[in-house]
């Protein structure tokens, strides 16, 4: 995990950690935004993040992506590298005038089970290639970069419960869902990409105060763009300037 946070940040976050009632872990989450909830070294109310693999509802909760207009499931297209692929080639999309295309969804937690109680979720969107300043180490957001620096698909959580830059979204079990919406710039959707670009969503959920588990990955790419197996970190010199 590459973080560059102050060390009275990362005490205020820890003090907040300790202090925070079970049922606010997921609206912490929105504020904190240092917290990877990627990252299996994490620790959560006391637990590590515990991964997919090791869920013991892996086939019980799971993400549903569904078209934000028709309600419409829409499949996975692949499973690659442990994480199901959705191609979005094949989706209806909205073409803004500079020549991007907006990809709106509705992403739902299904649980189709009984046993978890005072249930609550964290949605994460990470963007592909992560982008680096190449002299602090210091992880760039999508929505940090130069208009004219397109070098990502820049993903959005819509509902008012979302946070750190619209990139996390949050809800309880049997909620109607989050708005989620993927912005493809024009460079993107024309070029072919040896380096894979896409979005990567994942969903962590907790009951009570009991480790934070993660959902099977989700990952929205286009099918021109790369090798999905080949995630790579690029970085981005320290003045900005395009690659």
């Amino acid at each position: 995990m590459k973080t560059n946070f102050p060390p009275i940040i990362l005490i205020a976050a820890i003090l907040i950690q300790l202090i925070c009632p079970s049922h606010t872990f997921a609206s912490w989450f929105m504020v904190t935004c240092l917290t990877d909830l990627w990252d299996t070294e994490e620790v959560i109310m006391g637990h590590y993040i515990a991964p997919f693999d090791k869920s013991p509802h892996k086939d019980q909760v799971y993400i549903q992506v569904l078209d934000q207009d028709s309600k419409e499931l829409i499949g996975v297209i692949d499973e690659v590298g442990g994480k199901n692929v959705i191609y979005l080639d094949a989706r209806k999309y909205e073409e803004n005038e500079e020549g991007s295309a907006t990809y709106k969804f509705l992403l739902k937690l299904n649980v189709e089970t009984d046993e978890l109680k005072d249930f609550q979720y964290v949605m994460d969107a990470k963007t592909l290639p992560e982008i680096y300043h190449e002299d602090d180490d210091v992880l760039v957001h999508d929505n940090e970069l130069d208009d004219d620096v397109e070098m990502t698909m820049k993903p959005q959580f819509l509902s008012y419960r979302n946070g750190c830059s619209g990139h996390r979204g949050y809800g309880v079990k049997g909620d109607a869902g989050l708005e989620f919406q993927i912005t493809v710039p024009s460079s993107i959707r024309k070029s072919k990409n040896e380096t894979v670009v896409g979005v990567n969503l994942v969903a962590g959920y907790a009951c009570g105060r009991e480790a934070v588990v993660l959902t099977k990955p989700i990952f929205f790419t286009l099918s021109h763009s790369g090798d999905v197996d080949d995630q790579k970190v690029v970085e981005l010199p320290i003045d900005g300037d395009e690659l």
